[in-house]
């Protein structure tokens, strides 16, 4: 049926494997579906209801064959088996597949084809967009995302496509991230999608490789996009989307006047931050801003400890007293690259918004974060 390399067939299954679920409600979905082409080459597919991905590889073909076979078992059979090449072929007596290397054979039951599910499909091309870009982005805004996915809409990144540019928005209603990158619009569109948080970190695992992806969207039959997918020229990655009406509004949360401004340095608030961690039992940290310092103070009564230091900060306006999540102000400030940035506050109980600040203090408009404060 076909020979392959082990190195391109294992490379293929280490990336697809994310994609195969461990306990799929229909069984058929623990598949690896493989496409056997004329043109000497094999498609490999795996899906789960949050992750379709497929990938292109070179292989000696003998014939056009579609065989699905136990995704998990066969990766740990080509990873175990020592050939450079790897022969796949039918057993006919035995109604089973067979993977052959120099001095190892196994064989492997087959899933028929008419058992496993439907698939996304990928729909109509939009344009591109460079993947350092895209991933600059989802790492921004992902953490703020509800993980525990009890408000599914909340387990989401919210993807708006405006002329040449996406905005990305994510909330768990504690904190929101708002980032914006770039993209070629080649077809005009202007819309906003909703994607799972899982799946959107799994697509930023995926594609690891520097490059322009291609993006497609898929209409369902309400005229409303049901599937977004990403591409290169040998490798697919499609996602469902979640209803983006249900999606809270986030741009009315930000307001552009407050009491103080902070400028600190983003590098030394989050070591301080870290040392912190280590004695919070609760996750807490109060921040002092007062007399171009801030103090940052965590420890409770119950907590194995405390600690207590303080850093320099420009600090404009009224002197405040803040508690915060200290994961949630840690991933607020990690993404940026930036040296300074500036915390922004208002009354007790406000969203502060944390924005970069670039060489010449200048606030820069591609990141903003919202964390709301923990009550004292």
């Amino acid at each position: 049926m076909l020979t392959v390399e082990k190195a391109v067939l294992l490379d293929s299954l280490t990336w697809l494997i994310r994609a195969v679920p461990v306990r799929p409600n229909i069984q058929a979905l623990e598949g690896i579906k493989i496409e056997i082409k004329s043109d000497n080459t094999i498609t490999l597919s795996a899906y789960n209801n949050e992750l379709y991905m497929e990938n292109t590889i070179p292989a000696t073909t003998k014939s056009e064959e579609t065989i699905i076979i136990p995704g998990k078992l066969f990766f740990e059979m080509i990873k175990s088996t020592p050939s450079s090449k790897i022969e796949i072929k039918k057993d006919e007596k035995l109604n089973k597949f067979v993977i052959l290397g120099d001095k190892t054979r196994f064989t492997i039951n087959s899933i028929l084809p008419e058992e496993y599910p439907a698939v996304l499909e990928k729909g109509e091309k939009q344009g591109k967009v460079d993947s350092e870009n895209l991933f600059a982005a989802i790492s921004k805004t992902y953490n703020a995302s509800n993980h525990d996915e009890s408000v599914p809409v909340l387990a989401s990144v919210k993807m708006s496509f405006i002329d040449n540019t996406i905005q990305y928005d994510s909330t768990d209603r504690f904190r929101l991230a708002k980032a914006v990158g770039s993209w070629k619009n080649e077809n005009n569109l202007k819309s906003d999608i909703l994607v799972g948080s899982r799946g959107i970190n799994e697509l930023s695992k995926a594609f690891r490789e520097k490059g322009e992806l291609d993006i497609f969207l898929k209409k369902g039959n309400n005229d409303k996009y049901t599937t977004v997918a990403f591409s290169t020229p040998d490798k697919l990655i499609i996602l469902p989307l979640l209803n983006v009406e249900k999606f809270p509004p986030t741009d009315t949360l930000f307001n552009d006047k407050h009491e103080t401004v902070v400028t600190v340095n983003a590098k030394h608030l989050l070591e301080s931050l870290s040392r912190a961690k280590i004695v919070s039992l609760k996750n807490r940290v109060m921040l002092d801003f007062d007399e171009m310092q801030v103090k940052i103070t965590a420890g409770e009564d119950g907590d194995i400890g405390s600690t207590e230091e303080s850093i320099q900060a420009r600090i404009v306006g009224a002197s405040k007293k803040v508690i915060y999540n200290i994961g949630y102000l840690q991933d607020g400030i990690a993404p940026i690259e930036s040296k300074n940035i500036n915390i922004k506050m208002n009354e007790p109980q406000r969203p502060n918004e944390i924005v970069a600040l670039d060489e010449n203090g200048k606030e820069l408009s591609d990141y903003r974060y919202l964390i709301v404060p923990i009550s004292s």
